[in-house]
């Protein structure tokens, strides 16, 4: 998948966000991986490129709202 300028632009926009994380397990790393492996998912079900894309973005987002927590806290 390649990723056109927006998304480069909103990667980085992430990286900054993510790496504020009080949570190890929620910084950039895990992100960058739940994105990666979601379009790669796609990718391997046959999904095109924007498809990849799209699974790509939802990757970077799924923990964008998480409330900043101790590592030991469980999640709801």
């Amino acid at each position: 998948m390649e990723l056109t300028q927006d998304l480069i632009k909103f990667r980085d926009e992430c990286i900054v966000h993510y790496e504020k994380a009080d949570s190890v397990v929620h910084q950039w790393m895990h992100i960058k991986m739940v994105a990666e492996g979601s379009a790669f998912f796609v990718k391997v079900m046959g999904g095109n490129e924007r498809e990849q894309q799209l699974a790509y973005v939802a990757g970077l987002l799924h923990d964008w709202t998480r409330k900043k927590m101790n590592q030991n806290q469980d999640t709801i």
